[in-house]
This record gives structure tokens, sequence and C-alpha cells, in this order.
């Protein structure tokens, strides 16, 4: 690396290829860049693919609506431009996951063209809040962690399924009464900065989460059955109802 600049407000840290920087806060619009000038190292089979630089965007507290733009790539070097068709696939074990649960991702990366696609990179978005079991590990992956998101590249992926890549982690547990949309929910995708993908819908992958609320966050339908008579009063019901509530054990239920 010959020199590294940080815009105003950045805080960065350097640890070994990686870079992590930080500032308070973003506001609308674009940051002060962040510049890193490198010389990079000879490629090992004499060609002009020197590898891809990957970058990552985050925070911790921010429900991103669109997590499709949180990355991007650029390859190193002068590589031979490809046309290939990449895709990722992405699957949850447990399938059918509680909170609390421990879970184990794997994703899946694909060349389905005919020829080698150069400097690929996938990302993986786990549930905020999980806890980090087992960081993102795969045969000939190079992977990093930014809080819940994993980057990882290869120098190349050759026509066919690439090796897997696994995390596993333990799902945040339910708390309060509102339903939790997307428990288990990850997001994947695939890019090669010198790729010319001639089909881009299966470059992103959205592993749907369940559907939770907490057992007894409706009490209408547990009415049927208490023994009132059609006649009794409204207030008793609802007195009723409210020891209901109160008496009822508190954990998660799928929501059908």
């Amino acid at each position: 690396m010959l020199a590294r600049r940080a815009g105003s407000g950045w805080s960065c840290v350097q640890n070994g290829l990686s870079f992590s920087c930080l500032r308070a806060e973003l506001a609308a619009g674009s940051a002060p860049p962040i510049l890193i000038k490198a010389i990079t190292p000879p490629p090992g089979d004499g060609s002009q693919n020197a590898g891809a630089v990957a970058g990552q965007a985050s925070a911790v507290q921010l429900r991103d609506p669109n997590l499709l733009n949180n990355s991007a790539s650029v390859p190193a070097g002068n590589p031979t431009p490809t046309a290939t068709d990449l895709g990722v696939r992405l699957t949850r074990d447990p399938d059918l996951a509680s909170p609390g649960d421990t879970v184990t991702y794997t994703l899946q990366a694909t060349n389905k063209g005919n020829a080698d696609a150069n400097n690929v990179v996938v990302t993986l978005s786990v549930p905020p809040g999980a806890e980090i079991l087992q960081t993102a590990v795969g045969e000939g992956w190079t992977c990093t962690q930014n809080l819940n998101t994993f980057v990882c590249s290869r120098p190349s992926i050759a026509p066919g399924d690439a090796p897997p890549i696994l995390v596993k982690v333990r799902l945040p547990e339910l708390s309060g009464d509102a339903v939790m949309p997307g428990v288990g929910g990850a997001t994947a995708t695939i890019d090669a900065g010198d790729n010319a993908d001639p089909m881009t819908d299966d470059n992103t992958f959205i592993l749907d989460g369940i559907r939770y609320k907490l057992e007894g966050g409706g009490f209408g339908c547990t009415a049927a059955g208490t023994g009132l008579p059609a006649s009794a009063p409204a207030w008793s019901l609802g007195l009723l109802l409210a020891l209901l509530a109160r008496s009822i054990r508190r954990r998660g239920v799928p929501l059908n």
C-alpha cells in the first residue's frame, strides 16, 4: 500500500489488507470519499488478473430497505473481460427456524456459463442482532465481516458450482408483543467486476424469514369453550380475557 487518505469525519483502522472506517453519522447524500493507493502483486499465473477490491457499507441501528446496493467491487489489474452467467442461492438449516435457534446459512455461488468467471465477490447478510457463532468460511474464499454482513471473494469460478460458504448464527429472541416479520431471513448477492453477466435476475437471492408473534397476542379465538352463557355481561368477558392475558405463557408461535 502506498497511501491512504480518509475523508473528513472518517476514522479508519487497517487489519492486513482490510480497512474498517467509521463515522458518527451520515447525512443524506454522498459522504466524503475514502482513498487508498496500492500496488497489486503480480498474478502467479502470468495473467493480468490481479484480483478485485470490494467494499461494503452498513450501520448498526438501521433497517436498510434495499441491501442490494450496499456492496460493490472493481477488478484490479487488466483482466480479460468475460460474459458468463453467475448465480447465487441461499439455504437455511433448519428451514423452519424459531427465535433463539442456532441456524446455519449456506451460500452457493454458481457459474452457469462455459468459461471461467474472474474476481467473483459475494455478500451474505444475516439477520440483524443475530449472534455470530461461526464466521463465513468456504474453500478458496477470502471473507471479511462487517456487523451482520460478510463479503467473500475468490480469484475465479470455473463452470459449475463453487465451494459453498457457511455461516452459523444464533437468531435473536422474541421481545415485546409485536409481530416479528422475517425471523431468520437473509440476503445473498454475487458479482464480478470484469464480467458482463447476460442474466442478472439470479445475482440476488432473498431468503424470506418466518413471521412470528407471541402466543396470546390475539385473544379473540380463546373465548370459545369458556362456558360463558350468551347473555354474560360484556365486562365479564373482558375480565376473563384480561386474566387469560396475564396467565398465558409467552412463547413464539409461527404465523400461517
